[in-house]
């Protein structure tokens, strides 16, 4: 088999194509056109990182790859992800989850905004856990559920 040749689903990799930092089972789902075996209930935010930052060091692209340009690139994936749903209501853009066909340019579209997400916590050495965990932290404050409830605006605002 040569490099470029993809292997067949289910075959082994040799060693040799191992990226080192990745675990075998995350290489194995890039490369083989199956179901990935490492679903969100598996995969961490870390392997998911790691999967990144070695994708854009095999390009060299870090270099190109300062804030400014990846959260240019997030607003720019994010707006494209946003064409999905342009000019629809919010019970039609909920009914994209049952049709595989639209949910799939959409499936896309949100790993874009991900990996730019990824790509600029990797840049900005932010950890992302802590980062989610103390801004639900302040969101609980800011909206506690016994006066949020089923509104949108925080307490004593209108909504």
């Amino acid at each position: 088999m040569s490099s470029c040749q993809k292997p067949v689903a289910g075959s082994q990799l040799p060693a040799s194509l191992q990226p080192p930092s990745l675990p075998r089972p995350l290489v194995a789902a890039l490369l083989n056109p199956a179901p990935p075996p490492m679903p969100d209930s598996s995969t961490t935010l870390a392997d998911l990182r790691s999967l990144v930052r070695q994708f854009v060091d095999e390009r060299d692209w870090r270099q190109f790859h300062a804030p400014k340009n990846l959260s240019m690139s997030l607003a720019i994936e994010a707006a494209e992800l946003m064409e999905h749903f342009q000019w629809i209501d919010a019970a039609e853009s909920r009914q994209a989850a049952g049709d595989a066909q639209r949910l799939a340019p959409i499936r896309e579209e949100l790993a874009d905004v991900l990996c730019y997400v990824l790509a600029l916590a990797n840049e900005l050495e932010i950890d992302l856990s802590t980062a989610v965990m103390d801004k639900m932290a302040k969101n609980a404050l800011k909206y506690p559920a016994e006066q949020s409830r089923g509104r949108y605006a925080p307490p004593g605002g209108t909504g």
